[in-house]
């Protein structure tokens, strides 16, 4: 399972942090701590003109497929990974009008996608905006 991101410009980017803006929904923050839900791996989108998978280097950035099977093999030999954190856009293409978008946690999502992972997972819901990832 390899993402291959095609040329995301400047422009790209604007238009994509300006939509998330006007669509993001954060959490009731308690306390000031982390916020958690549990979401379906399936029900977390991406939106690599804003959040994309680190990969070390300079270049084109992409899932490490050998990294992904690592992941794989630890979550069927000890469970559950950290939890991925997440944004949440209003409007979305999801049931309910709303739509997971992973922030941090590209290669634990394909790892728990990879297994067919049905089971909902911990996420960290971000609280902050979009400009703040």
């Amino acid at each position: 399972m390899k993402h291959q991101l095609s040329k995301i410009t400047v422009a790209d980017t604007a238009k994509a942090l300006q939509d998330a803006e006007a669509r993001l929904v954060r959490p009731e923050v308690n306390g000031g701590g982390p916020v958690y839900v549990q979401v379906k791996p399936k029900d977390i989108g991406e939106c690599l003109e804003l959040f994309q998978p680190r990969r070390p280097g300079y270049g084109t950035r992409t899932l490490e497929t050998k990294y992904v099977n690592e992941l794989a093999t630890r979550i069927t030999r000890k469970g559950e990974l950290d939890p991925v954190t997440v944004v949440k856009l209003r409007n979305g293409l999801k049931r309910g009008g709303h739509e997971w978008i992973v922030v941090d946690g590209h290669h634990r999502i394909a790892a728990y996608l990879k297994l067919k992972r049905k089971e909902t997972i911990k996420c960290e819901w971000f609280a902050g905006s979009a400009r703040d990832t």
